[in-house]
C-alpha cells in the first residue's frame, strides 16, 4: 500500500489538520457533480472518514454498554393487571367488580421497574441511527472496492443495539428519536439522576449522531477531538492516505492565509468552497474536489462528451484542489493544484500529463501546481502557445514546512 503515513505523520494530521478534515468530512453529504461512481471511491471521499470514526466509536461504546446494562438506570411505574395472588399488589377497587375469588382472579394496581429512561432510549436510538445510515451506505457505494466498511458498522451497530434490548427490555422512549432525547439525558446527568457512567457513552452517542445525521453540526460535537483523530487512525487501512494527503496541503495554504491576517471560515455547505478566508476587502477561497470555481470563470472549455441524445457538452475535469484570490479591486486569480502523495525524484510525466491536461482544457486557468510528498528537484514548467504555467513543488509532512506560502505566492504571481 503506497503513501502510508507513519504514527508520527498521523499525529501531525491530527494535530495540524484538524480543521480541514472535519471540513472535508462535512462535505459528504453534498450530491456528486457529474461524475458517475466508479473504483476509486464514493464522490465524496467524507463518507468514508466518517465510517472510520464510526467503527472507533462503536468498539469504544461496547464496553461501556456492558458495564451500564449490570447496571442501568430503571423507573418505577404503576400498572394494572389480574393476578391469581391478591397480595401481589394493592386491589384495584376501582375494578374490583372483575374479580373472581373462585378463579383466583384478582384486579390489581403493582410497581414495575423499567429501564425505559431517556439515558438508555437515546443510545438505542443512536445505534438504530448509525445501523440505519451504514446500510444505505452500503448500498450507494456498493460500486467501491472497500464498501464492506459501511456495511461493518451497520452489523456492529445493529449488534450493539440487540445487547441493549436484550438487557433492558423494550425501550418506548426510543420512538421520540435521538435528537428529542439528548436534551432529556443530558438533563438527567447534571441533576444526578443518571450516574456518571452514563456521560462517556452518551457523549460517543451524540458523535455517533453527528457523523450519520448530516443536520448536526459536527464542529458541535463533545468529542471533536477525539473524532479527527478516530478518522486520523483508520487513513492506512481504509486506504484514504491520498484524501488525507490532499487536505493536509489545503491546511497549509489556509495557515499561511492564517498567519498573514485572512480569517478563515468553513461553510459546510454543498456547492460552497471548502474554506473562505476574508482580510479586509481581499478574500481566498479554498475549493476542495470541484471544477466550480474555474467553470464559473468567464472562459471556455476545450473538451467536450457526446451525449445520449447526440448532442456536445463541455465537461468539467476535476482538480483537487483550486485556489481563489479576490482583490477589492475587483481582479481575481486562481490556482490548480493536483497532489501527488508520492516520494519522487522529479515529476513523473503522467503527472505532467495531467496539470498540462488541465491548463489545456481551461483556459481561464493561468498557473497550475504540482504538489508532492517530495520531489527532489521541484521545477516549473510551461506552455509555449499560452505562456500557461505548471510549478512542481514539494509538500512534506512537516509542521513548519513552506509550501503555503509557496502556494499563496503561486496564486498571486
Amino acid at each position: 500500500m503506497s503513501g502510508d503515513f507513519t504514527a508520527a505523520e498521523l499525529e501531525l494530521l491530527a494535530s495540524e489538520a484538524d480543521e480541514m478534515l472535519l471540513a472535508g468530512l462535512a462535505h459528504r453529504f453534498e450530491a456528486p457533480e457529474e461524475r458517475a461512481m466508479d473504483d476509486d471511491g464514493p464522490p465524496f471521499i467524507g463518507h468514508i472518514l466518517g465510517a472510520t470514526a464510526i467503527r472507533a466509536a462503536l468498539a469504544e461504546l461496547d464496553p461501556l454498554l456492558r458495564q451500564i446494562t449490570r447496571r442501568a438506570t430503571f423507573r418505577r411505574r404503576r400498572e394494572r393487571a389480574i393476578s391469581g395472588d391478591p397480595m401481589a399488589g394493592q386491589l384495584d377497587l376501582g375494578r374490583i367488580a372483575l374479580a373472581e375469588p373462585e378463579a383466583s382472579s384478582w384486579p390489581i394496581v403493582r410497581t414495575a421497574h423499567s429501564h425505559d429512561t431517556p439515558e438508555n432510549a437515546v443510545l438505542a436510538a443512536a445505534l438504530s441511527a448509525v445501523n440505519s445510515w451504514g446500510s444505505r451506505s452500503a448500498d450507494r457505494f456498493s460500486a467501491w472496492a472497500g464498501a464492506g466498511l459501511f456495511s461493518q458498522c451497520a452489523s456492529e451497530a445493529g449488534r450493539l443495539r440487540r445487547h441493549l434490548r436484550a438487557a433492558l427490555g423494550e425501550l418506548q422512549l426510543e420512538a421520540y428519536g435521538a435528537g428529542q432525547l439528548l436534551p432529556m439525558a443530558w438533563e438527567r446527568l447534571s441533576l444526578g439522576k443518571a450516574p456518571q457512567a452514563y456521560r462517556d457513552a452518551i457523549e460517543l452517542a451524540e458523535t455517533l449522531l453527528g457523523l450519520a445525521d448530516p443536520r448536526r453540526r459536527l464542529s458541535r460535537a463533545p468529542k471533536r477531538d477525539w473524532v479527527v483523530k478516530a478518522m486520523v487512525g483508520g487513513l492506512n487501512e481504509a486506504e484514504l492516505q491520498n484524501t488525507a494527503f490532499e487536505l493536509w496541503v489545503a491546511s497549509r495554504f489556509a495557515s499561511h492565509c492564517r498567519s498573514i491576517g485572512f480569517e478563515l471560515s468553513f461553510p459546510h455547505q454543498a456547492r460552497a468552497p471548502l474554506a473562505v478566508g476574508q482580510a479586509d476587502a481581499r478574500s481566498v477561497e479554498i475549493w476542495w474536489q470541484s471544477p466550480r470555481p474555474i467553470v464559473k470563470w468567464p472562459s471556455g472549455q476545450n473538451h467536450e462528451r457526446r451525449l445520449p441524445d447526440g448532442q456536445w457538452a463541455p465537461i468539467s475535469l476535476r482538480p483537487d484542489l483550486v485556489f481563489v484570490s479576490r482583490e477589492a479591486s475587483g481582479a481575481a486569480r486562481m490556482l490548480c493544484v493536483e497532489c501527488k502523495n508520492k516520494e519522487v525524484e522529479a515529476p513523473l510525466s503522467s503527472d505532467l500529463s495531467q496539470v498540462f491536461g488541465y491548463l489545456s482544457h481551461y483556459e481561464a486557468l493561468r498557473r497550475c501546481a504540482l504538489a508532492y510528498r517530495s520531489v527532489r528537484a521541484p521545477s516549473e514548467y510551461r506552455r509555449t502557445a499560452t505562456g500557461q504555467i505548471a510549478t512542481a513543488i514539494e509538500a512534506p509532512l512537516e509542521p513548519d514546512g513552506a509550501v503555503g506560502e509557496a502556494l499563496f505566492n503561486e496564486l498571486l504571481d
